[in-house]
């Protein structure tokens, strides 16, 4: 199965695999000018000094997040200064913003041959905090099972319902149609609906209902940002979550209650918990053009079905010589 970049493994600050280099870590608490997105495990992890990070994973993409805080020292000189490499390799960096943003992307690789990589993060110059979030990497197949994966609402497998959903900037998802569903098939042992909240308009709240695998309807509220907490971001907001499941594939289904002049039902992507690597191939019409991963195991499949049936053929044709020469 081809994931393209709408399925990543999430590896925030506290993960003990990262590999911190430098003095002068530490972690940061939620700050006033949070305006964007809340921060992974609410927790900002920081340094004012030379230094850096290493994290070795399984995948064929990968991105370093954090916060932009710059400060433009003269021209395009900005503080702090940083540069990223996978495998030894320069990849530079991403233009800075002077935005005070989360989950900025500090530095991006290039599509990776699938397999074990390391990415390094190097900071040169850190008078001002160089704020450090989480890692987002696409898994390979020959990753190990992976504790938070975030699927993007535009991802194939989610299934939307036809006329009822707007799609904005190409990742996420939104409805204000009564009665909208999406289902989405997962396995794991827990799933989130992350969201962004508009923060305008003359909406009031709304609500919306949630099954699993077709069981007890849950009811959940679908709250304006202005409304909440001044800490609260209208950005990955987290509108229910289903943990503690036994790992299995269940089908999530959520219909949504609202109308016109209510808050919208939005959809930025899903958080799914301990999932089993390799992916499941994803399911395909007898009309379409099935994923050539299909079409491997298909023939594959044809091949053991042809050996077996020729070793009872033979098995079959033996016993039977046997039998007459008794």
């Amino acid at each position: 199965m081809s994931l393209g970049h709408t399925r990543k493994a999430m590896v925030n600050n506290v993960d003990p695999e990262i590999r911190y280099n430098g003095p002068g870590w530490s972690f940061f608490g939620r700050q006033p000018w949070e305006v964007e997105r809340p921060f992974g495990n609410q927790t900002l992890y920081g340094t004012k000094n030379p230094g850096g990070l290493s994290y070795t994973f399984h995948g064929t993409w990968v991105t370093i997040q954090g916060t932009t805080n710059l400060v433009n020292l003269a021209g395009d000189v900005f503080d702090p200064s940083w540069e990223c490499f996978i495998d030894g390799v320069s990849i530079g960096s991403n233009a800075p913003s002077m935005l005070s943003q989360n989950s900025s992307a500090l530095c991006e690789s290039p599509d990776l041959e699938g397999g074990l990589h390391e990415i390094d993060l190097y900071i040169y110059m850190a008078s001002a905090v160089l704020w450090f979030d989480n890692i987002l990497y696409t898994p390979s197949p020959t990753s190990h099972d992976i504790p938070l994966l975030l699927v993007e609402g535009s991802d194939q497998e989610i299934l939307y319902d036809a006329h009822s959903w707007t799609f904005l900037d190409n990742s996420s998802a939104l409805t204000r149609s009564t009665g909208a569903t999406v289902n989405f098939n997962f396995t794991g042992t827990g799933i989130s609906w992350v969201s962004w909240i508009p923060g305008h308009g003359p909406y009031s709240e709304s609500k919306a209902i949630y099954t699993i695998n077709g069981g007890p309807s849950v009811h959940f509220d679908v709250r304006e940002w202005a409304l909440t907490s001044s800490l609260r971001s209208p950005y990955q907001q987290i509108l229910f979550s289903v943990e503690n499941l036994p790992k299995a594939t269940y089908l999530l289904t959520v219909t949504h209650q609202g109308s016109d002049n209510q808050i919208p039902l939005t959809l930025e992507s899903f958080y799914i918990y301990n999932v089993p690597i390799p992916f499941a191939p994803p399911s395909f019409s007898s009309k379409g053009q099935p994923p050539i991963g299909v079409i491997l195991g298909g023939v594959g499949g044809s091949l053991t079905f042809g050996v077996l049936l020729l070793t009872l053929l033979w098995r079959w044709k033996h016993t039977n010589l046997w039998k007459s020469k008794a």
